[in-house]
């Protein structure tokens, strides 16, 4: 719905706080992240449990959340997630550039380091 899902800090706390949570239960490594206002990226390595089981906890554990906070039932995540299969180091080192200038693109900080809700 392109609706800015993490309008506000508690929201984008929240979903990072649970993914810490899920990291623990789900045996998942986080290589990178950032969560901006209407979406957010995650680049994971699944150690046991499928990755489509991962993001469909997260989603469901996040939507739980943001419609009771909002008063709705509605879907808050558009689609499914959209998973990329990364096969070598190259790759990777290409995508987490690109998810970590996702805020500097956006006009939120000049600097990447600046942008305390991503993981660089």
């Amino acid at each position: 719905n392109k609706e800015y899902i993490f309008k506000n800090n508690t929201y984008k706390i929240y979903f990072l706080s649970k993914m810490k949570d899920f990291k623990g239960l789900m045996d998942f490594d986080v290589y990178g992240y950032v969560i901006m206002d209407n979406y957010y990226h995650l680049v994971i390595r699944s150690n046991e449990v499928s990755i489509s089981n991962i993001m469909q906890r997260i989603n469901i554990d996040f939507s739980k959340y943001f419609n009771i906070s909002n008063n709705r039932s509605d879907h808050v995540f558009q689609d499914r997630y959209k998973g990329i299969l990364v096969k070598d180091d190259k790759y990777l080192l290409s995508l987490l550039r690109y998810v970590h200038q996702n805020p500097v693109k956006a006009n939120m900080c000049k600097c990447v380091s600046n942008y305390y809700l991503s993981s660089d």
